[in-house]
């Protein structure tokens, strides 16, 4: 069930990414400016064109290393999503029961009309099926 929450948390990441890009890309705008002229922004004109060149470099860079990271985690998501798409119907809602809704073993088993033993047995093989398709990469990530 791990392997499901580490997607989760994976998802989560790409989203705290996203914002952080946007935050980097209004910081590039107060600086540097929309409009077709260069330096011709709300923080160039309050602070001079040196402080604006200065900042507009740090936050390029800055927005370099973001779009890295994403980078890096899209193509972990993907793996992921590749791997889940490996579990059966049945996998896959047992999973998502333990590890989103929180549900017990017994809740789910009730739930779906399953015996418990048979709810115990796929949710203890589910790890191991998703660890058979994940590459080294994505393993690593919690």
């Amino acid at each position: 069930m791990k392997m499901l929450a580490n997607y989760l948390d994976l998802c989560a990441t790409l989203e705290t990414i996203e914002l952080d890009l946007e935050r980097v890309n209004a910081d590039m705008d107060y600086w540097f400016g929309k409009g077709s002229y260069m330096l011709g922004s709300i923080g160039a004109t309050k602070f001079g064109s040196k402080e604006a060149i200065e900042r507009v470099d740090l936050f390029h860079n800055r927005k370099h290393e973001i779009m890295q990271r994403k980078e890096h985690y899209e193509v972990m998501k993907k793996d992921y999503e590749r791997a889940l798409g490996k579990l059966n119907r049945i996998e896959y809602a047992i999973m998502k029961k333990v590890v989103v809704d929180r549900k017990s073993l017994k809740e789910i088993s009730d739930e779906l009309n399953l015996s418990y033993g048979y709810v115990r047995n796929v949710s203890a093989k589910c790890d191991k099926i998703l660890h058979t398709y994940l590459t080294n990469s994505v393993l690593l990530y919690k």
